[in-house]
């Protein structure tokens, strides 16, 4: 969420399909509209680059089973346009747990003018830890079986 005017507040909309692959992983595309201030949408160029197409794709898992090591996954995701956030990048992902992964890969900038020191691409880290907000509902208790008579 974004609260200083003209540098965080950029209230981007998008609206994203996704369909799941038979073989694992899964493919998305959509569309996205900048709609905070001009000045955060105009590219080096200065022309205005609101709308733009958003897609990613993700392979199947490949199971590891190691100690410390349960599965990788490879993904890739674009959005467009000649402003700060249009980038592509790829990655993988490393699940030490089902709820523990590191993803990391690069990212390449569409605009790199717009970007700190000019870089036309960066190498990412994130970390991810999952866990319930809420316990999970107990079961239901097994039907019981009918007697025969």
């Amino acid at each position: 969420m974004g609260t200083k005017s003209d540098v965080t507040d950029y209230n981007i909309l998008y609206a994203q399909l996704q369909k799941n692959l038979p073989w694992g992983g899964y493919v998305s595309a959509g569309a996205h509209y900048g709609a905070g201030s001009k000045v955060l949408w105009t590219g080096s160029d200065g022309g205005e680059n609101r709308w733009g197409f958003m897609g990613a794709i993700s392979g199947p898992d490949i199971n590891i089973n190691l100690p410390g090591l349960k599965k990788i996954i490879a993904v890739a995701d674009v959005m467009t346009g000649k402003n700060v956030f249009g980038a592509g990048g790829g990655g993988l992902y490393f699940y030490f747990t089902d709820t523990i992964d590191l993803l990391t890969g690069p990212v390449f900038f569409f605009d790199k003018a717009l970007q700190p020191g000019g870089r036309d691409f960066l190498w990412t880290v994130q970390v991810d830890v999952d866990f319930d907000l809420r316990p999970a509902k107990p079961a239901a208790p097994p039907a019981a079986e009918p007697t025969k008579s």
